[in-house]
Formats: structure tokens, C-alpha cells, sequence
């Protein structure tokens, strides 16, 4: 991965944290446990399926 490469997906991971952030329950937050749920719960719904089109060529972009 080039420099710039490191860049742009480190802005691209900021605002997609940001956005799952914004779409979390603020009550399931209280607790480190609440916590490791909500992200758990957004990887799995979210950025796993992206992230599973790197092993499936036929779907990627």
C-alpha cells in the first residue's frame, strides 16, 4: 500500500466509523460492554460484507 493509499482509506475508515457511530443507540454506549456489542454488531452488518468482496472477485466493483 502506497503512502497515499494509507491516507485515503484512513479518511474513508474515519467517516465510515462516523456514520456507524451516528447510526448506534447512544444507550447501548454506556458500558465497555455495550460497546464491544454495538461494534460487533455494525461490523457484522456493515463492513463485513464490503470487506468480503476482496475474496470474490466476481463481486467486486
Amino acid at each position: 500500500m502506497t503512502p497515499l493509499e494509507r491516507k485515503e482509506l484512513e479518511a474513508c475508515l474515519k467517516r465510515a466509523s462516523e456514520i456507524l457511530y451516528n447510526n448506534t443507540d447512544s444507550s447501548s454506549l454506556d458500558t465497555l460492554e455495550g460497546i464491544e456489542i454495538a461494534v460487533r454488531e455494525q461490523v457484522l452488518e456493515n463492513v463485513s460484507p464490503q470487506i468480503a468482496r476482496l475474496g470474490a472477485r466476481s463481486l467486486a466493483p
